[in-house]
This record gives structure tokens, sequence and C-alpha cells, in this order.
């Protein structure tokens, strides 16, 4: 693995070590996470890790994704997005599932959720 991945992996494992909600994404239905709190999810043979907070009413979500494969040979990325209060994003982990992130308004509360396939049918409370 590349230096520069084991620095992204070092300072995202430092951010998330203050708090954890764990959880598999194969038993996601939805998961309530407040600023700050970590998530934490391997959905199909992708990882990924991350948190958001609320900058100015809007959720800003940070997330680490490890592909499949060993850790010699795992791809890793970092990505950052802003979701609206009231808004939903997705991300494609695999060919077959997605997950989506909902900021609520006053981005006090994000709820993330396990789609299926590509048309993102899925379930939130």
């Amino acid at each position: 693995m590349k230096q520069g991945n084991l620095r992204i992996m070092a300072l995202a494992g430092v951010g998330l070590a203050a708090s954890a909600a764990l959880a598999r994404a194969e038993a996601l239905a939805a998961l309530t996470l407040s600023p700050g709190h970590a998530l934490n999810l391997d959905v199909g043979g992708t990882h990924i890790a991350g948190y958001f907070i609320d900058r100015g009413n809007q959720c800003a979500l940070v997330l680490t994704v490890v592909g499949a494969g060993d850790l010699q040979q795992a791809s890793v990325s970092h990505v950052e997005m802003t979701v609206g209060g009231g808004g939903v994003a997705r991300l494609q982990s695999d060919p077959e599932s997605s997950l989506s992130f909902s900021c609520d308004n006053g981005a006090q509360r994000m709820r993330v959720w396990k789609n299926d396939g590509l048309s993102g049918a899925g379930s939130v409370e």
C-alpha cells in the first residue's frame, strides 16, 4: 500500500476512534448518526468508515472507502460531500448495492441505509 494511503487511513482512524456506531450493512435497515459519531460499515467487499458534522445546517460527510482485496492491494478513496438539510446523497459501493445518506433539517441527524441493486430501492425509517 502506498504511504499516502496509509496516512489517509491513519487520519481516518484517529478521527473515528473517539466514538463508534458499528453496524453490518447486511443487517442495516437504517442507522441514525449524530454529528461527529463514527460510521463503520462493510458493504459487500467494500469497507466504509466516516462521520459527518453540522456545517451551516448542512451535513458535511467525510468517508474513507477501502475496496476488496488484501491490504497490500486494496484501493483506498477519500470522499467528502455536503448534503443539504432534507437532502439525500447516494454512494455506489459495488454493482449490487449502494448506501444512501439523508441529512435531517438542521443537520443534527443523518440517516444511512443500504439500497439493493442499481434501482436504489431500500428502506429508511
